[in-house]
């Protein structure tokens, strides 16, 4: 689901590429659902810009889309649509450290939300630095969050990612599969994400039983 590390906001054609590939639809569909979950009044930044840098994403517009979200200035008591947008675009280019920081954020103006949840519990399994990576806490997490929405494939698929991390390969591959099987039942057309998951578990599973 996660694309490749893009450094300091720099998108070439080869990355830009491999998002279309890989994650064409995931920016869009991750913050569009956190959105609808947790609507909140704009208190500092028009949600008009979200509005617009979604647009832009959605159009395959990323060097457009990311140049005007730096442009406006991070505040502390920003639009929730906007920091929601800022934490997905930190995730999905694997700025671990602020996706942590403003799920953090975010998670004290919306305790308990399973998405939020869920992507904070993916931040700290990928997360290489250790005040981050946590996956003792990234399993408690994914299974709240998963607790709130159990039919949600996507937290199924963040729960095998933990459990690979965690050196469970066996149910790490159960869960994978699972979650490509609910996302196929949900009508989800595009399953390359979930094949991904599974694909890297199964080579996991089978490099431990050897």
């Amino acid at each position: 689901m996660k694309p490749p590390h893009v450094s300091r906001w720099v998108w070439s054609g080869t990355i830009a590429r491999g998002w279309v590939i890989v994650t064409a639809a995931v920016l869009v569909a991750a913050f569009s659902q956190l959105l609808a979950e947790n609507q909140a009044p704009s208190s500092a930044s028009p949600a008009s810009d979200a509005a617009s840098i979604r647009s832009l994403f959605e159009k395959g517009a990323w060097g457009e889309g990311l140049a005007a979200l730096k442009r406006i200035p991070e505040r502390e008591e920003e639009a929730t649509d906007l920091t929601l947008l800022r934490a997905a675009v930190a995730l999905e280019t694997a700025d671990y450290r602020n996706a942590f920081r403003l799920y953090r954020r975010l998670l004290d103006r919306f305790p308990g939300d399973a998405g939020l949840m869920n992507n904070l519990a993916w931040t700290r399994v990928r997360a290489s630095d250790p005040a981050i990576r946590d996956l003792d806490q990234a399993l408690d997490e994914a299974r709240d969050a998963l607790f709130q929405r159990p039919s949600d494939p996507n937290i199924w698929n963040t729960l095998a990612e933990v459990y690979q991390a965690r050196g469970e390969t066996e149910r790490a591959l159960r869960l994978a599969i699972l979650a490509r099987d609910l996302a196929r039942a949900a009508g989800v057309k595009d399953l390359r994400i979930f094949d991904e998951t599974v694909r890297r578990c199964g080579e996991q599973r089978q490099t431990a039983v050897r």
